[in-house]
């Protein structure tokens, strides 16, 4: 995965946001539900701070205005129209996007520090995990196949590189999680460049 340092985590974290929900995979009213909750449960103090609400538990002409009004900041932060935005929100933002678009926030937080984040998967997750593995592998192949089909690697596969990249990045990811998950069967191993990461369940 390509490396954009010129982006601060908050400026990454929001374009993956706008670009999921280009490709019509986030929706800004059930994103800024999800976000809201895990940014009360993960950044308290920020979130105490901040103009959002915890939607009002019994009375629901209230509830449905502050979902709106959740709404709204969330969709301004998307937008851009508005840019303060509390680096303690950067967490609970990359765990409230759907599935694929957090693998590759992850994926591309923990590249500048050449790290991997690592699935923290229980010990009977051992064949799901085995088997996530091997559709990244399938992943791979596909993503590879045009640019090798030639045997050669040069600036005319520029228009699959990227996705190849993204997919040996998600390979490696997953890759990880299993490493992790045989080391953490063994007293005192602790495989190197690999973070655990929250769930977001």
């Amino acid at each position: 995965m390509t490396k954009r340092l010129h982006e601060t985590q908050v400026e990454l974290v929001r374009r993956i946001a706008r670009e999921a929900q280009a490709e019509r995979q986030l929706v800004v009213t059930a994103f800024a539900d999800a976000f809201v909750m895990l940014a009360h449960t993960m950044a308290a103090a920020a979130f105490d701070e901040s103009n959002l609400r915890i939607p009002h538990p019994t009375d629901g002409a209230q509830y449905e205005k502050d979902r709106a009004h959740n709404r709204q900041i969330v969709d301004r932060w998307l937008s851009g129209k508005v840019s303060e935005f509390p680096v303690e929100f950067v967490e609970p933002w990359v765990m409230a996007l759907p599935d694929a678009s957090r693998e590759r926030a992850l994926l591309a937080l923990f590249d500048r520090y050449d790290r991997l984040p690592a699935k923290k998967a229980d010990p009977e997750e051992g064949l799901s995990c085995f088997s996530a593995m091997l559709g990244r592998v399938a992943a791979v192949t596909d993503a590879m196949a045009p640019i090798v089909a030639d045997g050669r690697v040069d600036e005319r596969d520029q228009p699959h590189l990227k996705p190849a990249l993204e997919a040996v990045s998600h390979l490696m990811a997953s890759l990880a999680g299993i490493q992790a998950q045989l080391a953490g069967a063994l007293p005192d191993e602790v495989p190197p460049n690999v973070v655990s990461m929250r769930s977001a369940g």
